[in-house]
């Protein structure tokens, strides 16, 4: 008898043991953030032609010249074609339609070239879909016309965040700056108000810095007004909102910290929602290669830009921030775009004053971050 009591509290021990180490997964109740986090985003026919035409007119095509059809003898399956404008890249064409059917999570199935009768210059036909499935196809169709089309102005956009704990004369420098630079104000701290009226009186472009749960919180701390991601949908609402009300009329956010909830994708789809409800645009500050933010943007339709490099790694390193700026400058001349992320410290102001001109002499154009932000798949 002993012997059986003393076998019962040892089982019970490993039971309790096992519960408590988690090895009972059939009998926890499942965290419902994690079920919707896990569910992909569908692509549908219809998303992808969604995705397709916006792709088309960013690059200048007009709507209403893009030719639609069905496959003959597949009448379920669509075609579009596209007479591309004398002098277009087509090998630039290709690559961005086949970036805005990949960031659907979309397949391009083939892509060969041909011969257009009908223009008598070379296209490429695109079959495209799913991964399982093809939905249609897209044809466009070079002109013999080979003159060269005016390349656009390189453009560069820096944005300066963190402003908001401190007014000084670095700050009032920043906001002087005879550049279009763009600041990004957090919410909530001493000098949010007086940076953001400030700059507004002077023409400066300015977006919300909204705060958001890093990795490592509550040890690091993103301050007030923060997104973390225990918070329920209404929370999120109401503190973006609440954010929102310190800088009226604010046409766009980027995210401070934020490393942990920018990968979580319930978090981003409240905010990217919300946002497209609003009007606003995102940039995402990259401050994790795992950000959901620019997919979830597409989504809703949400205008997005994403960081391409953080200028000021090490603040007390002049040159090192200098030789940031310029490398920017070196991708701007190589996509035709970039964009550069730094912070109100003296040596980057300093980097700023003495690069930018140089900049401007390669024909680069420094703009306001908005002016870079695309919508890189349409609402569905």
């Amino acid at each position: 008898m002993p012997w059986a009591i003393a076998g019962g509290i040892v089982a019970v021990a490993t039971l309790a043991v096992g519960w408590w180490l988690g090895l009972k997964p059939e009998i926890r109740t499942p965290d419902p953030r994690e079920e919707v986090a896990a569910i992909p985003l569908p692509l549908t026919s219809s998303a992808l032609k969604d995705s397709l035409e916006a792709a088309l007119v960013h690059l200048g095509v007009e709507a209403r010249k893009i030719r639609r059809g069905t496959l003959e003898g597949q009448p379920h399956r669509w075609e579009w074609a596209v007479d591309l404008p004398a002098g277009w890249n087509l090998i630039r064409t290709n690559l961005a339609v086949s970036e805005a059917v990949e960031r659907w999570s979309g397949r391009v199935w083939e892509a060969t070239e041909f011969r257009s009768r009908r223009t008598g210059g070379t296209g490429v036909r695109m079959v495209l879909g799913s991964g399982s499935a093809v939905f249609g196809c897209l044809l466009l169709e070079g002109s013999t016309d080979v003159r060269p089309p005016e390349p656009p102005d390189p453009r560069l956009a820096v944005v300066i965040d963190d402003f908001g704990y401190f007014f000084d004369s670095t700050v009032e420098a920043f906001i002087e700056l005879p550049y279009p630079i763009t600041l990004a104000i957090l919410p909530g701290v001493p000098f949010s108000r007086s940076v953001s009226e400030r700059a507004g009186a002077v023409g400066r472009h300015t977006i919300l810095h909204l705060p958001m749960e890093p990795h490592g919180y509550p040890r690091k701390d993103p301050g007030p007004g923060a997104i973390l991601i225990e918070m329920g949908a209404s929370e999120i609402l109401r503190v973006l909102d609440e954010n929102l009300a310190f800088f009226p009329g604010v046409g766009g956010f980027s995210n401070h910290m934020g490393s942990a909830a920018t990968e979580d994708l319930v978090v981003m789809r409240i905010l990217l929602e919300e946002a497209s409800k609003r009007g606003l645009f995102f940039l995402d500050s990259l401050t994790t290669p795992r950000s959901v933010g620019s997919k979830v943007a597409a989504r809703y339709g949400v205008p997005c830009v994403t960081n391409d490099l953080f200028i000021d790694n090490d603040p007390e390193d002049l040159e090192s921030i200098k030789n940031a700026i310029r490398r920017l400058g070196r991708r701007a001349l190589a996509r035709g775009r970039a964009v550069g992320i730094g912070h109100p410290h003296p040596n980057t102001l300093e980097a700023l004053r003495e690069v930018l001109p140089e900049m401007e002499a390669e024909g680069i154009r420094i703009v306001p971050v908005q002016d870079l932000v695309t919508i890189r798949i349409a609402r569905r």
